[in-house]
């Protein structure tokens, strides 16, 4: 490839049709399509600013503020979301996640405070508040909220309500009967015989009396 073509396609993107609050963000390799006047993050990684609105079709974000707008896929690292839908993708880092739509993705680390989860898989961190319809929870720390379906595999129940659900759990106490080990069945005692003795000692008695030994 020619050192200036390469070099053409290397430089960053043109701005000019950018929003304000898009072009005071800090971005690198940012693949921008401004559609109906509507910003469409196609690739590249967010390092601070405030998003304020758009679809995010797949890239890396590592801080600032997500305000609203429709996240498709991608890696996000840190920072806070306050509302739109995530559609999927992997949630890590010590990010906050304050409200907002959760469809499907990842979630390793970081706190929610409120929101819909509709399905993925929680793999750590802290649970404030909010619906939980369907997933799977790994590890972490449920604090309030409501359990709607779903498995549980592990972590800390605070409180909350559970409606229904499956798995296990390794907390002592835990308060929903479903997540439980069944209990064993206990162990039949020998009944005593109606003389009051063991039936074992009885039938030595018996075989000493009728000359009944072992070879008997």
């Amino acid at each position: 490839m020619p050192t200036a073509l390469k070099a053409l396609l290397e430089a960053d993107q043109d701005q000019t049709d950018w929003p304000d609050w898009l072009k005071q963000a800090k971005t690198k390799d940012a693949v921008v399509e401004i559609r109906n006047g509507k910003v469409i993050w196609k690739s590249g990684t967010w390092i601070d600013g405030a998003w304020q609105d758009g679809t995010w079709e797949y890239g890396r974000w590592y801080g600032g503020t997500w305000l609203d707008g429709l996240w498709k896929d991608g890696l996000w690292q840190g920072g806070t979301w306050e509302k739109g839908t995530w559609e999927g993708g992997d949630w890590g880092g010590d990010g906050v996640w304050k409200n907002g739509t959760w469809k499907h993705g990842l979630w390793r680390s970081g706190t929610w405070e409120d929101g819909t989860w509709y399905g993925g898989t929680w793999y750590g961190g802290t649970w404030k508040d909010g619906l939980w319809k369907f997933g799977v929870w790994k590890k972490g720390t449920w604090l309030d909220g409501t359990w709607k379906k779903g498995t549980w595999w592990g972590g800390i129940w605070k409180g909350g309500t559970w409606i229904s659900g499956s798995g296990k759990s390794t907390q002592k106490n835990d308060p929903r009967p479903e997540l439980q080990p069944p209990v064993a069945a206990p162990t039949p005692k020998k009944q005593p015989s109606s003389t009051g003795e063991p039936y074992s000692r009885q039938y030595a008695q018996h075989s000493k009396k009728h000359g009944r030994g072992r070879g008997y």
